[in-house]
């Protein structure tokens, strides 16, 4: 489950750098969904280990 939300995350991630390089999009709207699909990605990152570390144990 987290996987694939965590694929889709690094898809959108992806997605923003390659419009932002090619110009389509200006930095401050860059900036603004980059952050948001970073934090997205470590808070699933986070849950991924703490599954891990739960099964673990």
């Amino acid at each position: 489950m987290h996987k694939s939300q965590l694929s889709q995350v690094e898809k959108k991630l992806e997605g923003i750098e390659e419009r932002f390089v090619i110009g389509e999009i200006e930095r401050p709207l860059y900036d603004q969904y980059a952050s948001k699909f970073r934090e997205e990605k470590l808070t699933i990152e986070q849950k991924i280990e703490n599954s891990a570390a739960s099964s673990s144990n």
